[in-house]
């Protein structure tokens, strides 16, 4: 072999080596790279996964629509029992103030019953007779 093929074998030899570890380098690179990739996509795609999440999901909306509905109708019965309070209140109101409305004003024998409404008559059931009068204002 001549002195000028020697040369370019070993100049071509070290330039192949230097390339073959540029190339070893990166392919190692890539290779890392797409097992990387390979590995998030298992953990993200892997249908099993998802169907359990999706199922477990899905339970849970499923109970919280279950205590929503309990809720509501929780809160449409409380509604129902302020109404039915309020209305109570409502009478008793009236019936305080058709109370306070009536005076009976005794005098010795006899009892004297003011009424701004409505005239009223009374019946005293005590053994003594006396004489009741009833006047509207």
């Amino acid at each position: 072999m001549t002195k000028t093929n020697i040369a370019r074998r070993r100049s071509g030899h070290i330039i192949n080596e230097k390339l073959s570890g540029d190339m070893k380098d990166r392919l190692l690179g890539a290779i890392d790279a797409v097992t990387l990739l390979i590995g998030k996509a298992e953990a993200t795609g892997d249908p099993d996964f998802w169907r359990t999440k999706n199922s477990v999901l899905t339970g849970k909306l499923d109970a919280a629509k279950r205590q929503e509905e309990r809720y509501k109708r929780e809160l449409e019965e409380a509604n129902k029992k302020i109404k039915t309070m309020e209305e109570e209140l409502r009478k008793i109101r009236n019936k305080k103030e058709s109370l306070e409305s009536v005076k009976a004003i005794r005098t010795g024998n006899q009892t004297r019953i003011e009424v701004s409404s409505s005239p009223l008559t009374v019946d005293r059931p005590s053994a003594e007779r006396s004489s009741v009068d009833v006047v509207k204002h």
